[in-house]
């Protein structure tokens, strides 16, 4: 069969009012103050007072209003969101104590609104399902490409549990089915190791390179002085310009230049010790072009046990000066603009003069995504 492939996402994040959503009703209207006071909280402490009297009088609300506390939560703001949680549920409690009758009817409305903020849709979820045996069953199968990751999973992890009862019930063609439909979904790295080892079992062939996004060519130049730890932060030829061309002068006066290589690792992993020569105390780098067919905002995300910096059309997005701390798919995350058209890809890899067996690891692995996960490829 045809290799697996990831269908695309799209994610829109929302608080009240946004476009798209209904006119606000007078009563979120009136919630909007103490919402924002309870929002505007920061770590360090700002608005620590304002939130605190919001929250006093946001926890003292009809059970009517937590349909409109939910879409009030916060896209982006943690702290602000565990403060709307507790009194979210403080209002919901106290309204059962009272003998008050849940508005389930508007909560759904709020978790069936991808436009409303992912948080209040997960906590409207939760309160569901608690409140309503049937909400499982009714919502599960609805929230496979939800732009919440963590309804996302919820939804694929009861795909790979059906899948896999249909295989314990001898059920083999069906329990694949599941499987596919788990993998095109999930965007959970280990879910998608699951579905994908369960449909090669049965006998299906997957391209977890291509459904993760992993890039594996390159052109990759090196050894370059890394003794003491020095050169991390100093700044080599490729730094100022990639000539594929050009040599330079590299560790130990020795002449270094690019050459190609590709990697066969399913996880995109380029294994430095083998395509550069293992080195101790030095410093390699590693450039790709991908091609875009429009001007996107993506996710930048790699993975190395050394440390690292990576670049996006000259501007550096992320440095790690870490060695051997671990390593794994998604370690970093960064966020950056591709142009249409070509883009350049650079990355430095660090490795240090530790002499321990577990410690000889030279490597990296990067893709490109949406914000959900999801592999963007390059038009090349």
């Amino acid at each position: 069969m045809s290799n697996l492939w990831l269908a695309l996402a799209v994610i829109t994040v929302g608080g009240l009012a946004l476009p798209g959503q209904s006119p606000l009703t007078a009563n979120e209207t009136n919630l909007q103050q103490p919402l924002a006071a309870i929002r505007n909280v920061q770590v360090q402490g700002e608005g620590h007072a304002s939130a605190m009297e919001a929250w006093k009088t946001l926890s003292t609300r009809s059970v009517q209003d937590v349909p409109a506390m939910l879409k009030g939560m916060s896209p982006d703001n943690d702290l602000a969101n565990n403060w709307l949680r507790m009194a979210i549920d403080t209002v919901i409690d106290h309204g059962i104590s009272d003998g008050q009758s849940v508005p389930l009817d508007a909560m759904e409305q709020v978790l069936a609104d991808t436009n409303n903020p992912a948080r209040g849709r997960e906590l409207a979820y939760e309160w569901l399902t608690k409140l309503d045996k049937t909400a499982d069953r009714r919502w599960l199968p609805k929230m496979l490409n939800d732009p919440s990751l963590d309804l996302r999973w919820k939804s694929v992890d009861a795909v790979l549990a059906n899948a896999k009862q249909l295989q314990e019930n001898g059920q083999a063609a069906e329990s694949l089915q599941q499987y596919k439909t788990a993998l095109l979904a999930a965007r959970n790295v280990d879910q998608i190791k699951t579905a994908a080892q369960a449909l090669r079992d049965g006998g299906d062939e997957v391209d977890l390179t291509r459904l993760f996004g992993f890039l594996t060519s390159w052109h990759l130049i090196g050894p370059f002085d890394n003794r003491d730890k020095q050169g991390f932060d100093r700044d080599y030829p490729p730094e100022g310009s990639v000539d594929l061309s050009a040599t330079y002068m590299g560790k130990e006066d020795s002449q270094v230049a690019w050459k190609t290589h590709q990697t066969s690792d399913e996880y995109g992993l380029v294994d430095l010790n083998e395509a550069v020569g293992k080195n101790m105390g030095a410093a390699a780098y590693a450039v790709t072009t991908f091609v875009s067919n429009e001007s996107q905002q993506v996710d930048i995300r790699w993975g190395s046990t050394n440390a690292n910096k990576v670049w996006l059309n000259g501007e550096l997005l992320g440095s790690n000066h870490v060695y051997h701390s671990g390593d794994g798919i998604d370690q970093y995350v960064a966020q950056g603009q591709l142009k249409a058209g070509e883009n350049i890809i650079l990355l430095k890899v660090c490795q240090n003069e530790q002499t321990d067996s577990c410690m000889q690891d030279w490597n990296f692995q990067i893709r490109i995504c949406d914000e959900l996960g999801t592999a963007i490829h390059s038009a090349k």
